[in-house]
C-alpha cells in the first residue's frame, strides 16, 4: 500500500473514530437532559389531562378533603378504606421524582399561572390549585400521610408530566419518592420520553 493510501485510510478512521465517539458522547448526555413535559407547558399539561383521564390523577383541589375522590381511589384497590387510599399520593409514590436535577428542570408552576392569568387564558382548575399549593405545609392538606411526607412538585416518571405530592392516581406503587440523581438517572434509563 501506497504511504498516501495509508495516510487518506488513517485520515478515515480517525473521522470515523471521531464521529463515534461524538455519538456516544451524544446518547450519553441525552440521557440525562431535562424530560420534555418540564420544559414544554403544552406537552405537560397534554400528559397530566391523560392520566387525569385515564388513571384518576387527582383530587382536583389537595387542600380539601376531597372524601369522594379518595372513595372512588379506594374502590380501585381492594379492600383499601379511604384512610389507606389518601396515604397512597405522588409523594410516596416510586415513579415520584425529587431529585436535585430534577427539581432544577421544573418550570415554576406559579409563574405559568400568573402568565396566563395576565394573558387572558382560560385557566385549567388544577393549573389554579397547583399556584395555590406553593409553599405550603404538611398540615395544609388534609388526609396527607405524615410519614416521610414531601410537600412540593416532582416528576411522574410514570405518566411523564410534572406533579404535586399531595395528589394520586390509580397506578401509585410504593417506595418513593426518588431523591437522589443516581436513582432518577435509573427511572430515566428505563422511561423512554413519551407523549400521551
Amino acid at each position: 500500500m501506497k504511504a498516501s493510501k495509508l495516510k487518506e485510510l488513517i485520515r478515515e478512521i480517525i473521522l470515523l473514530e471521531k464521529k463515534s465517539l461524538a455519538l456516544t458522547l451524544y446518547e450519553k448526555a441525552k440521557k440525562y437532559i431535562c424530560p420534555p413535559a418540564t420544559q414544554d407547558v403544552d406537552l405537560n399539561t397534554k400528559n397530566r389531562n391523560a392520566t387525569r383521564e385515564d388513571h384518576a390523577y387527582g383530587p382536583m383541589n389537595p387542600m380539601q378533603s376531597s372524601k369522594g375522590y379518595w372513595k372512588s381511589l379506594s374502590s380501585k384497590w381492594e379492600g383499601a378504606t379511604i384512610e389507606e387510599a389518601a396515604g397512597m399520593r405522588c409523594g410516596n409514590c416510586i415513579a415520584f421524582d425529587i431529585s436535585p436535577r430534577i427539581r432544577e428542570c421544573m418550570p415554576i408552576s406559579e409563574e405559568q399561572y400568573l402568565d396566563s392569568k395576565e394573558e387572558g387564558e382560560e385557566i385549567d382548575p388544577m393549573d389554579a390549585a397547583d399556584a395555590a399549593m406553593i409553599n405550603k405545609e404538611i398540615k395544609d392538606f388534609p388526609m396527607f400521610p405524615k410519614k416521610d411526607a414531601y410537600i412540593g412538585f416532582g416528576y411522574c416518571w410514570m405518566h411523564h408530566f410534572k406533579c404535586h405530592s399531595a395528589r394520586s392516581c390509580d397506578t401509585w406503587a410504593g417506595g418513593g419518592p426518588l431523591a437522589t440523581d443516581k436513582d432518577s438517572h435509573k427511572w430515566q434509563d428505563k422511561s423512554p420520553f413519551e407523549e400521551k
